[in-house]
C-alpha cells in the first residue's frame, strides 16, 4: 500500500480512535498458525495446512470449499505480503517494530478534493447528466418507434387487417403510426403478438431480434434509485461487461489489474448509461466500429512509478490517482485493433490470449506510454476503425496512439467511506457506490483460506492487513455475501470469481471507485 506501511495482522482499535486520531495496524499473527517452510511441501500444501490451522481456530464454520488449486503469487515461500508500500519498505526493522509505528494515513493516496470540486469536473458531471437524460429520451423515442413498427409488420404478415374487427378494438381501425398497439388491438391479440415478438418469431429489427431485452436493460440503468428493495445485484445480469478473468501470474500486480478493469468496466457503464451500447447494436451493418482504447494493466506496471507500484505490490489509488491527475495508460492502438478484429471476426474472448497481445510480461519493465508526463485535456477525438477497401480488413488511422481521445483521462476517483476510508464502510454504503459508479476496488485480507478457496462463501477472520485487491460486482442478501472478481485465473475459486461473507476478511477498506469522462467533442467540450 502507497506510503501506507499495513502490514498483516488483526486491526487493533485504539483509544485514539475515539478522539478521531487514525488507528494503527500491528502484527498478531497467531504463532500456531504461522506459515510453514518446509522444503518437501509444495507452496499450494504449505496454504492447504495453514487454511486447515485458520479454520480450526474460527469462532465461525467455514461455508466454502478449499482445494489445490492454482493462484496468484503472493510474496515468499509459504507467506502473504501486505499490498502497497509495505512490501517494500523498512527491510532493517521487523514487521511489529515496523507496524507500531505506522499510521494509516500516513502519504495514503487521497482523491485530488480541489481538483473534484473544479469547475471544469462540476461542469462536466453536469453536461453527462443533461446528455444522460437527452440519451435516455432519444433511445426512449427510437424504441418506440421500433415497437409500434415491428407491431404494425406482424399485423401485415397475420393478415389481422383482413378482418379488422376480430382483431382491433371497435372504432380503432386502421391504426395511427403513432399509436401505441395496446390501445388498438383487443387484449388477447395484443398479448399473443408481443408473444410472438418476444419469441423471436417476428423480429422487431432485421439483425436484431433481442431488441425488447437490450431496451430493458436500458431502462433498468435509468431506475438505479430502486436499488435499496434488490436482495441480489450482478453487473453481469445487467448486461455490463466486466472484463474478462485475468491471472497475473507471479507478479504481485493485483492493484494494476484490479485498476484497469474497474476502469474500463465503469466506462463500459457510462456508454450504456448514454445510450451508446443500445445505439450501436441497433447498426450492426456498419463497417466502421468504434476504437475503443483499453487501460493496460503493462502501462500502469511500467508507468506509475516503482516507489507506488511494482511487482513487490502496489496501491489502487495511486492507479486512479495517475488516471485523474494526468491520463489512463492505454493498450496501443494498434494492439487494439487486433482484439477489436478478432472480436468482430471471429469471436476471440481469451482472456490470456488478451493479455498475450497486450504483452503483459509480469515484470517490472520501461514504461512506453506514449502519454507519460503529460496531463491529457480530458475529452478529445473519437478513433475509429476503417475498412480497407483493397484487403478488406479494419484498419487503424495512422499514428493513432499519438492522438488523445475520450479513454485518455478519467474525470474523478473516491473512497466509497470518504470521510473515513480506514473504516470499512456499510453495505448500504458499498450497494450504492457500486449501483452508481460501476465495479468497485476492494482491497482484501487474503489469509490461506482465501488463497486455496473453491467455491461457497468464503467466512474467513473478519479483521487482518489487507494483502491483495479485488473487484466488487455484486451482492446476494440471502447469502449476506459480496460476489467478486479476482486476478488469479478461473482456476481459482469460482471460475475466478468468489461470494465473501460481509464483513469478512476486512473486504471493504479502502474501497474507491472511478468516473472515466464523458465522451466529448474538442470543439465545445460537449458530450456527443
Amino acid at each position: 500500500m502507497k506510503r501506507t506501511k499495513v502490514l498483516l495482522g488483526f486491526v487493533m482499535v485504539t483509544a485514539a480512535l475515539a478522539t478521531n486520531e487514525p488507528a494503527f495496524v500491528s502484527y498478531q499473527q497467531t504463532p500456531s498458525c504461522a506459515s510453514s517452510t518446509a522444503t518437501d511441501k509444495t507452496d499450494k500444501q504449505i496454504k492447504l495446512d495453514g487454511c486447515s490451522c485458520e479454520q480450526a481456530a474460527a469462532t465461525d464454520k467455514p461455508t466454502y470449499r478449499v482445494g489445490a488449486s492454482p493462484f496468484g503469487r503472493q510474496g515468499g515461500r509459504g507467506s502473504v505480503a501486505p499490498v502497497g508500500r509495505a512490501a517494500r519498505v523498512g527491510a532493517g526493522r521487523s514487521r511489529k517494530a515496523s507496524a507500531a509505528q505506522d499510521d494509516l494515513y500516513d502519504g495514503l493516496t487521497m482523491p485530488n478534493l480541489k481538483d473534484l470540486h473544479s469547475p471544469e469536473v462540476i461542469g462536466l458531471k453536469e453536461t453527462l447528466s443533461r446528455a444522460r437524460e437527452a440519451a435516455r429520451l432519444r433511445v426512449e423515442k427510437n424504441w418506440q418507434s421500433q415497437y409500434r413498427a415491428a407491431f404494425r409488420h406482424a399485423i401485415n404478415r397475420l393478415g389481422y387487417r383482413n378482418d379488422p374487427d376480430a382483431y382491433f378494438q371497435p372504432g380503432k381501425f386502421p391504426p395511427g403510426k403513432e399509436q401505441d398497439p395496446a390501445a388498438y388491438l383487443k387484449p388477447a391479440v395484443f398479448a399473443e403478438v408481443l408473444n410472438k415478438l418476444r419469441a423471436g418469431k417476428i423480429r422487431f429489427y432485421p439483425s436484431f431480434p433481442n431488441m425488447e431485452q437490450e431496451y430493458k436493460l436500458f431502462q433498468a440503468l435509468q431506475a438505479t434509485d430502486q436499488w435499496p428493495t434488490w436482495r441480489r445485484f450482478d453487473w453481469r445480469e445487467q448486461g455490463l461487461d466486466v472484463g474478462a478473468v485475468l491471472n497475473q501470474g507471479e507478479c504481485e500486480s493485483c492493484w494494476a489489474f484490479v485498476a484497469a478493469q474497474v476502469y474500463q468496466s465503469s466506462w463500459h457503464l457510462n456508454q450504456m448509461q448514454m445510450g451508446e451500447y443500445f445505439q450501436n447494436v441497433l447498426n450492426l451493418d456498419d463497417d466502421n466500429a468504434t476504437q475503443a482504447r483499453f487501460a493496460s494493466v503493462q502501462q500502469l506496471l511500467n508507468c506509475v512509478g516503482k516507489e507506488k507500484g511494482s511487482c513487490s505490490g502496489g496501491w489502487h489509488g495511486d492507479a486512479f490517482a495517475l488516471m485523474v491527475d494526468s491520463h489512463v495508460p492505454h493498450i496501443p492502438d494498434s494492439l487494439v485493433g487486433r482484439l477489436t478484429i478478432q472480436r468482430l471476426e471471429q469471436g476471440n474472448r481469451d482472456p490470456q490470449a488478451r493479455l498475450e497481445i497486450e504483452g503483459y510480461t509480469g515484470k517490472y519493465s520501461r514504461c512506453t506510454d506514449p502519454f507519460r508526463g503529460r496531463k491529457v485535456k480530458r475529452g478529445g477525438q473519437e478513433l475509429a476503425l476503417e475498412l480497407d477497401p483493397t484487403a478488406r480488413q479494419l484498419r487503424l488511422k495512422a499514428n493513432s496512439d499519438k492522438l488523445t481521445t475520450p479513454y485518455d483521462r478519467a474525470l474523478a476517483w473516491g473512497y466509497v467511506n470518504e470521510h473515513k476510508p480506514d473504516e470499512l464502510p456499510s453495505a448500504a454504503q458499498l450497494k450504492q457506490a457500486l449501483i452508481e459508479h460501476g465495479p468497485l476496488a476492494m482491497p482484501i485480507h487474503g489469509d490461506n483460506c482465501f488463497s486455496v478457496y473453491r467455491g461457497g462463501v468464503f467466512n474467513g477472520p473478519h479483521s487482518g492487513g489487507l494483502t491483495h485487491v479485488v473487484v466488487l460486482i455484486g451482492w446476494d442478501d440471502d447469502k449476506q455475501a459480496w460476489l467478486i472478481k479476482n486476478s488469479w485465473g478461473e482456476a481459482w475459486g469460482e471460475k475466478g470469481y468468489a461470494w465473501v461473507a460481509y464483513g469478512s476478511n476486512n473486504l471493504g477498506l479502502y474501497a474507491a471507485w472511478i468516473q472515466p469522462t464523458p465522451f466529448t467533442d474538442t470543439a465545445n467540450n460537449v458530450p456527443k
